[in-house]
């Protein structure tokens, strides 16, 4: 064998090799399937046959009748060309493949990269959305057109009370909603799950809904329908709204106290208005009253009337005072007073104004003496009557009044006040009605706090009652059982003082008794008030100069300042005021003692009154019973 055919052959074996690795390593899916094949086999079977007859031909022993040897050398070269021809025809065609190859492998690339950066981008937004629902204080929550929650956010178990998770797949309606909802409920979600509409669709709508523990909570929902896998799904948002309920519930009520209090105010406006003009006709009629009393025997039926209409022009100069202490225009006169007097009197008013079913039943001691304003102390005991009527209205009941006086140790003291151990008067009033709740009883002392019907009660009775109590250093007590009624206590500290009471419950110390006989400058721009002062003045025993004009007034002083022990005016007069006339008459007289009346405090203010050598402030109506003592206290001064 000559080294030419050693050299061809072993140049196929290795073409054979360099094929055989190529086509099963590198891409031998591709090429079996495509012609590329069949011309690189074509061309080696070629070149193998090419190999075999020119091994053929160094044989001689081999007898070929019809071909020479050189004629098979000549087929062996035709065969190696056209094997080089397949081969080389198989190759290129195999470079189109391998280049289609490596276009399809960078496509596939690409899509990868495009289907990694989606994929980690839709990841991004899933965490995102995952983040936003888990940070929501709203609850967000899906369910299924069976009704069972199917996605929730952590809001949702914090709202209702359940664990995270815990939701899933229960029914909404028999688990979150109240039992009186559930009917309205299952029907809107029946006509929801079949055309995606109901009331709480696309809208926010307010209902209540319910804790785990059974507690019901006011709340916000709005619904949205989703299409999803051939049924409608509810994706909803709740928002607990119990803090702005609360607020807006104090709110209301925080307006409703300002129209009280601007009502109160348009009152006290009102009652300042007119309070100089209606106590002069208080004066009139209360004055007058006393001076026809004096003159008819008290024996006599026109005595008695004449009694009854002092009585009613006292309950109507308390009345004003009243309104005016409410509107902060009006300072209690406190003096010692004989409680049992005004609690008589005012279970005298309550057997006139209480229905029939209400029985009344009194225990009144004749008590020690109290610090205090009649007025006050008349509006402690029609307060707590009154709510004790309202507690038995429209059934039979029993009213209870107790007047004491008690001895009060250090272990009966209240706690949380500088209270001392000492003889206190006792005032109570129980009745039979409803009772008190114990959450109720916290409140019943807050401003403008009330359980009765819209324009039965303003709410402030109790706090009146509370803060004029607390103002004496006394306390308040209640006790207090649902279904069987309820008793307040006041207790109001006692006073040691000799004292002889008057009829309406005032005192007066023994030693400001009247005697008179000093000269007196009267003067009031209302003529029927300057004589009506002359008459009483002259009553008891004084010398009087009545006038009606501060001018006039200061002419006849200026005439004879030594005539005049003390000067009596009232503040607002048309020309001079009280003021200004009592400047001019201390100027010409120092030692000149004056006694200011004004039917309003805040026409007068008392202390830089009594700062200018003012010796009194009185309030009108002017009536012996409050101008007597002033007068007498003052001369004793």
């Amino acid at each position: 064998m000559s080294i030419n055919i050693l050299l061809k052959s072993i140049g196929v074996l290795l073409l054979f090799f360099i094929i055989y690795q190529i086509v099963n390593i590198k891409s031998s899916i591709v090429i079996r399937r495509r012609p590329v094949s069949r011309l690189v086999v074509a061309g080696a079977l070629f070149m193998a046959l090419a190999l075999i007859v020119q091994i053929s031909a160094e044989f001689k022993p081999l007898d070929f009748s019809v071909f020479g040897v050189s004629s098979l050398e000549s087929i062996a070269d035709i065969l190696f060309l056209a094997g080089f021809l397949f081969l080389g025809a198989g190759f290129r065609k195999w470079a189109q493949v391998l280049k289609e190859l490596e276009y399809l492998e960078g496509e596939l690339k690409t899509s990868n990269q495009t289907l990694s950066r989606q994929t980690a981008e839709l990841r991004l937004r899933e965490d995102m959305y995952e983040s936003i629902t888990s940070a929501a204080t709203d609850a967000i929550f899906m369910i299924n057109a069976e009704g069972r929650i199917v996605f929730c956010n952590p809001a949702v178990a914090t709202i209702f009370g359940y664990e995270d998770g815990e939701l899933l797949g229960h029914d909404l309606h028999s688990l979150l909603a109240p039992a009186r909802y559930r009917d309205d409920f299952a029907r809107g979600f029946g006509r929801f799950m079949h055309n995606g509409s109901g009331k709480a669709v696309r809208h926010t709508i307010q209902a209540a809904a319910l804790k785990k523990d059974g507690r019901e909570f006011p709340m916000e929902v709005s619904v949205s329908p989703i299409f999803y896998n051939e049924s409608w799904h509810a994706l909803g948002i709740l928002r607990d709204i119990s803090e702005q309920v609360e607020h807006e519930r104090q709110n209301a009520d925080l307006a409703r106290q300002l129209r009280r209090a601007q009502k109160m105010e348009a009152i006290g406006t009102l009652a300042g208005g007119i309070a100089h003009d209606f106590n002069n006709i208080l004066t009139a009629i209360l004055g007058y009253g006393e001076l026809a009393r004096h003159a008819v025997p008290a024996d006599k039926g026109a005595g008695e009337y004449i009694e009854l209409v002092l009585q009613a022009g006292r309950r109507a100069r308390d009345l004003v005072r009243q309104i005016l202490f409410f509107s902060r225009q009006q300072e209690q006169e406190r003096q010692p007073i004989s409680p049992h007097l005004i609690v008589n009197e005012v279970l005298k008013l309550l057997r006139a104004s209480l229905p029939a079913t209400i029985e009344i039943n009194q225990s009144i001691d004749n008590c020690a003496q109290i610090m205090s304003d009649p007025t006050l102390l008349h509006q402690v005991l029609m307060n707590l009557c009154t709510n004790a009527a309202h507690a038995m209205e429209n059934k039979n009941g029993r009213l209870t009044v107790e007047l004491a006086c008690v001895a009060v140790s250090a272990a009966d003291l209240p706690e949380g006040g500088e209270f001392k151990p000492a003889s206190y008067v006792r005032l109570r009033v129980s009745d039979t009605g409803c009772g008190i709740a114990e959450d109720v009883k916290e409140r019943i002392f807050d401003p403008y706090f009330t359980t009765k019907e819209v324009g039965k009660g303003t709410g402030l009775g109790l706090s009146v009652v509370q803060g004029i109590v607390s103002s004496h250093g006394g306390w308040l007590t209640v006790d207090s059982v649902v279904g069987e009624g309820t008793s307040f206590a006041v207790y109001l500290p006692v006073i040691e003082s000799e004292t002889v009471p008057l009829k309406n419950g005032r005192a007066v110390d023994a030693r400001l008794a009247i005697n008179g006989g000093e000269s007196l400058l009267f003067v009031d721009d209302e003529e029927i008030i300057a004589d009506l002062g002359r008459l009483l003045l002259e009553r008891l025993g004084y010398r009087v100069t009545a006038l009606t004009s501060g001018n006039e007034a200061l002419k006849i002083f200026k005439k004879s300042p030594e005539d005049y022990d003390l000067l009596i005016v009232d503040q607002v007069m048309p020309g001079l005021s009280g003021m200004q006339l009592a400047q001019e008459v201390m100027a010409i007289k120092p030692e000149m003692a004056v006694i200011i009346c004004t039917g309003n405090y805040e026409q007068l203010n008392e202390e830089e009154a009594m700062a200018q050598g003012i010796r009194a402030v009185v309030m009108k109506p002017i009536v012996e019973e409050n101008l007597a003592p002033v007068i007498r206290k003052v001369f004793a001064e």
